[in-house]
């Protein structure tokens, strides 16, 4: 079985270049794991913004206004507007994408958690967190598109979902291309069960779109697909859903060869290269 390679974001800190603020490299397995699967896509905000290595460490920081701003406090430098608009242009330009895999904590970067501070003094307890900056970007101009840091990835369960993800939306890619509403069907069929994890309505109505699109031109059946398909693979799956699913799929093992080839079939039971999940992985994370 082959696998459509995804597309991913990284942060070039990660494993590959020595561009964080203090001239270091961040070593991250989980890079060198996926590098022969996914078409990594390097990128150091910081650095594309015209700072140097090594750099004044940046923040963000809570505003009078109630906003975040961006700051570097050794210079006393706004960089909110400078990121925001080199983000907006980068994140036009980077083509079809289907992840992104980002630092974790950094103040450009981190998907969740960054810490925001007050003023200059880092001293003193943050006032909240957020997002960095330019993942709040990458947040609004691409929602339910998976984003997650290394530290999370680290924990089994968010790894196995993260892989999930972005290989079921590069094979949506790699579908469309083919482009025929009867590829659709085919997609769809493909990945009922995973669908049906995430969540059965979801399935449903996605199954209720391609039933009525046969006098739809297939571009139109694909795109109205498309960000239904990703909503419901950005809905976290339980426990007792893989249950009823495992069940649903019993119901089609019988004598006859043709229901075992449909499960066989089906993105649910690999839905990613199994190189890329370790067995000794303890299933601990920050996430």
């Amino acid at each position: 079985m082959t696998f459509p390679r995804p597309r991913v974001v990284l942060s070039e800190c990660l494993e590959l270049s020595a561009c964080r603020y203090n001239g270091q490299r961040i070593p991250a397995d989980i890079v060198n794991q996926l590098a022969p699967f996914v078409d990594l896509v390097p990128i150091c905000p910081e650095v594309r913004i015209g700072l140097g290595i090594p750099r004044d460490p940046i923040r963000l920081v809570a505003l009078e206004s109630g906003r975040t701003g961006l700051a570097q406090p050794s210079t006393g430098r706004d960089l909110s507007a400078l990121m925001d608009e080199w983000s907006a242009a980068w994140l036009d330009s980077a083509g079809e994408l289907d992840g992104f895999l980002m630092k974790s904590r950094s103040p450009s970067c981190g998907p969740d958690g960054v810490k925001v501070y007050a003023g200059a003094d880092e001293s003193r307890a943050p006032v909240r967190e957020e997002p960095g900056r330019f993942a709040a970007a990458i947040r609004e101009r691409f929602p339910d598109y998976p984003v997650e840091d290394e530290g999370r990835l680290a924990d089994l369960r968010v790894r196995e979902r993260f892989l999930t993800r972005i290989f079921a939306l590069a094979d949506f890619r790699a579908a469309r291309g083919r482009g025929s509403v009867a590829d659709l069907a085919a997609f769809h069929a493909r990945y009922k069960l995973l669908l049906l994890v995430h969540s059965e309505p979801s399935m449903r109505a996605l199954g209720r779109l391609v039933a009525g699109a046969s006098g739809l031109p297939a571009g139109e059946a694909w795109t109205n697909y498309g960000p239904l398909f990703r909503e419901a693979l950005a809905r976290l799956p339980g426990r007792r859903t893989h249950l009823n699913v495992l069940q649903h799929a019993a119901g089609y093992v019988t004598d006859s060869p043709s229901p075992e080839d449909y499960l066989a079939g089906q993105a649910y039971f690999r839905p990613f290269p199994s190189e890329l999940m370790d067995p000794r992985d303890s299933g601990r994370g920050r996430g």
